[in-house]
């Protein structure tokens, strides 16, 4: 709840756009535009197995569960793995 309310909650506004999802080897992408410009991105792996997933460059990763890094700009995100991104 403290993340929320520091990276989310304040940059949210009644004229948010909808965001835009793709689905790329079992790892769900998800990303909208903040009231602030920025863009809030959702890295979520469904899949049984390990998969690699390429993150944006620059951002803050304000929460990561599951992953462990690998060669720039992918991360190995393990079944169940989340990762969010400000930025």
């Amino acid at each position: 709840m403290a993340l929320r309310r520091r990276y989310l909650a304040p940059r949210l506004s009644n004229h948010i756009r909808a965001g835009r999802c793709e689905i790329v080897d079992e790892v769900l992408r998800v990303e909208w535009r903040l009231a602030d410009g920025q863009p809030w991105r959702l890295f979520v792996h469904f899949g049984a197995h390990a998969a690699y997933a390429v993150l944006p460059t620059g951002g803050t990763t304000v929460f990561s569960m599951g992953s462990v890094p690998a060669a720039a700009p992918q991360a190995r995100l393990e079944p169940g793995a989340v990762i969010a991104v400000y930025g």
